[in-house]
């Protein structure tokens, strides 16, 4: 296809196995092609099939005026096809079109109303009955009192889903009205849901046709069959293959017949044991997760959608599609073998295998997805290796060392060799906060974890604290952390247990060993870490969890000029002037230093720009000094400060360890803020990491701060994990608050959800 000179260009909002494959499709014809994606993390951040730009979310209302500053970057004389990729894009396009409208091509412009009622799983019901469709009997819960009015209506088993798209879950089967209360009591933000009695079936069992429609005429149609999904028969197609069923070509045209939609379509279908098919759900406003089984049949979806929504012409499908089945290489690793019969046939026709990541033209996605299977596979592999090792070898005993140089060598070759994962759970780390913040004489204490072999399968750093917990005095032990500890986690040999396991021993150690305290604290941890200890059983105590903060940080460092075009404009222009203005200031410079004894040097005016500045004294100077010692003796020490006419005004503290550098501390004076002298060390810093530390990360560590959102394009909660002794009259007092606190939280949940 030759497309006409300063042809619109196309813009696809996320980069999933879904949005990758309208990318490829696109950019195989010729079209330029952009696109939004808020984690560089995910395979499809390495296609090169478009030029990607990073924006804080495309899930929420923030992405219309990302989607303003996009349009502003393109000449105005030059279109732009909009394509969502998920249920949230639409919506959120949707609901502000009258602010986009003009700015971009959308196919479905014209029937957005439409578009908005069948978003919502609530509208399916009516739609069927005015088109003689089967659907499943259906009530909408819109309170937890509907519970008991409306399930009367229906006969078990169940099925309970989100009205809304894209919320905290997608479907779950439940058995029991208890199982449904227990839903629902999961999830009490996720209101109205829709409750339907099960149809029977499996992932087999499940059908779909794809429309493209202008002006509620069909131009093309493709029919499909689910052969696997995640969660089975209720989850996000991972296999599926096409089929030659026109009948589902005719259900899905009833259900879509004098709608006056535009753009694509699709409609999904169950199948009972007597062979009538059950309307599931319609998708509206984007192709669905398996467009790449429609492309590569011959059924091009998305360019279809461009040449219709640009004016051109578009071919009237035969409808005689190439047999192909269709992998998601992401959620099933071994869908190929599992389902090799499907590919090659008894009669011996081939099937042709698509992959939902692979494209001999654009590998990196492939390969990325790849490497993130086999790491699922060898965890896998390991956790059940430690459970049968574990089961083999019950004789695990927990010891209480007083102090680090207590510890048998074998554990101290276990802090050592986490270092390299975290240089902030090594043994040095502990040795220093032991000698310069943890002073006190008893308070410090390490738990070690030891097979019946004698190996070291765990360390726990803790301390003892006296604290105030809402006015009321409480004893509490906590993991050797404070606000110096950027992470927090027990430390174990990987090939040995799990952190499951081995909280579970320390925590029942505590329980029955250690007298004398009211609450358990660890913090700051990973959402990872606070699910494994939420879930260990065994232990009669309470437990909480909190949100504590965010880690904000940076991936894909394998350019500076590429890193510095994704950060917003406004970064960039406020860096230009702040440049501007240090040279007004007179003479200035940066210097980065690395050598032990020149950051020994230095280290005074680290402390004494940190005086000046807006942060509060550094409270244990002896830490900061320690740390950067420790630090620059292993050349990971990057101390960076800036000067004007010699005088220090902005420091900034990174360590470059783990393939990782990590923005540790940061301060500037006060007087100097009208130039910014942060912003300016900032930039040098990182273009120092990545030009010639050759980072793979930048990691801003922990704080809600909003210019390292800036900075940064990913960020993850940390939280932490109270374990409360109702044993004790103050952790009585404690139990009591936690759980008011939660009931209160609920409430308001619930409040809102009802407002919306």
């Amino acid at each position: 296809m030759v497309l006409p000179q300063n042809a619109p260009c196309a813009l696809v909002v996320g980069l999933c196995s879904h949005g990758l494959a309208i990318a490829r499709s696109l950019q195989r014809l010729g079209i330029e092609v952009h696109a939004f994606e808020a984690n560089s993390s995910i395979p499809g951040a390495l296609t090169n099939s478009a030029r990607i730009h990073y924006v804080e979310s495309i899930k929420d209302d923030s992405l219309v005026d990302d989607l303003h500053a996009f349009r502003q970057r393109i000449p105005s004389s030059r279109d732009i096809v909009l394509f969502p990729s998920n249920d949230n894009n639409v919506r959120v396009i949707a609901s502000n079109i009258d602010r986009l409208r003009g700015a971009y091509i959308l196919s479905w412009e014209g029937c957005v109303d439409q578009v908005q009622k069948f978003l919502l799983k609530s509208n399916i019901e009516s739609r069927c009955k005015e088109t003689g469709l089967n659907y499943p009997a259906s009530v909408v819960l819109e309170t937890r009192a509907d519970i008991k009015t409306q399930l009367a209506l229906l006969q078990l088993p169940l099925i309970i889903k989100p009205a809304n798209p894209q919320s905290g879950f997608k479907a779950i089967k439940c058995m029991s009205t208890e199982e449904l209360e227990a839903v629902v009591d999961q999830f009490p933000g996720d209101y109205p849901f829709l409750v339907q009695e099960w149809v029977s079936g499996t992932d087999k069992d499940l059908y779909f046709c794809a429309l493209y429609l202008e002006n509620g005429h069909p131009l093309v149609s493709f029919e499909g069959n689910k052969l696997a999904s995640y969660p089975p028969a209720l989850g996000q197609t991972t296999v599926a293959v096409s089929v030659d069923m026109p009948e589902l070509t005719d259900l899905t045209k009833a259900f879509f017949n004098g709608l006056g939609l535009c753009g694509p379509v699709s409609l999904e279908f169950k199948r009972d044991e007597a062979g009538r098919y059950w309307v599931i759900e319609p998708t509206v406003g984007r192709t669905d997760f398996w467009v790449g089984l429609c492309i590569q049949a011959g059924c091009d979806l998305p360019a279809i959608e461009y040449l219709s929504s640009t004016g051109q012409t578009v071919a009237i499908a035969t409808g005689v599609y190439t047999p192909t089945i269709w992998f998601d290489s992401e959620r099933d690793t071994f869908g190929p073998v599992k389902y090799l019969p499907r590919i090659v046939s008894v009669k011996g026709k081939i099937k042709r295998p698509v992959f939902s990541f692979f494209s001999r033209r654009d590998p990196k996605p492939f390969l990325r997805c790849s490497r993130k299977a086999l790491y699922r596979i060898s965890c896998s592999l390991a956790k059940r290796l430690v459970k049968n090792q574990n089961e083999s070898l019950p004789g695990t005993d927990v010891s209480s060392y007083p102090r680090i140089d207590t510890l048998p060598e074998t554990f101290l070759n276990l802090l050592e060799g986490k270092e390299q994962d975290s240089i902030f759970l090594g043994r040095d780390w502990f040795e220093n906060f032991c000698d310069t913040v943890a002073i006190g004489a008893g308070n410090v204490f390490f738990l070690c974890l030891t097979g019946n072999d004698g190996s070291a399968l765990a360390v726990l750093p803790m301390w003892r604290n006296e604290a105030h917990f809402h006015g009321v005095k409480v004893r509490k032990i906590t993991g050797l952390s404070n606000y110096y500890s950027p992470i927090f986690d027990v430390i174990i040999d990987n090939n040995l247990t799990t952190r499951e396991d081995a909280y579970s021993h320390f925590l029942k150690y505590l329980w029955k060993e250690v007298p004398g305290w009211d609450v358990v604290d660890i913090y700051p941890i990973s959402g990872e870490s606070r699910n494994d200890l939420i879930k260990i059983n065994g232990v009669l105590a309470s437990k909480f969890d909190y949100f504590i903060t965010k880690n904000f940080f940076h991936e894909s460092c394998d350019d500076f000029e590429v890193y510095l075009s994704g950060r917003p404009s406004r970064v960039i222009n406020t860096i230009k002037r702040k440049f501007k203005k240090l040279d007004a200031e007179g003479d200035w410079g940066i210097s980065i230093y690395t050598d032990v004894n020149a950051i020994e040097l230095r280290m005074k005016d680290y402390h004494r720009v940190y005086e000046n500045s807006w942060k509060a004294d550094e409270p244990y100077p002896g830490f900061i000094n320690g740390f950067s010692r420790m630090c620059a003796q292993k050349d990971s020490l990057r101390l960076g400060i800036l000067e004007v006419s010699g005088k220090p005004v902005a420091v900034q503290m990174w360590v470059v360890a783990n393939n990782t550098a990590y923005i540790y501390k940061l301060a500037y004076d006060q007087a100097y803020k009208s130039v910014s002298p942060g912003t300016v060390l900032t930039m040098k810093m990182i273009e120092r990491v990545i030009k010639t530390d050759k980072v793979e990360k930048i990691d801003f560590l922990t704080g809600l701060d909003s210019f390292k959102k800036e900075w940064m394009s990913q960020s993850k909660c940390l939280y932490g994990v109270q374990i409360v002794n109702h044993r004790t009259l103050s952790g009585i007092v404690v139990l009591l608050i936690n759980e008011l606190s939660k009931m209160k939280n609920f409430l308001a949940r619930l409040k809102s959800a009802a407002e919306n």
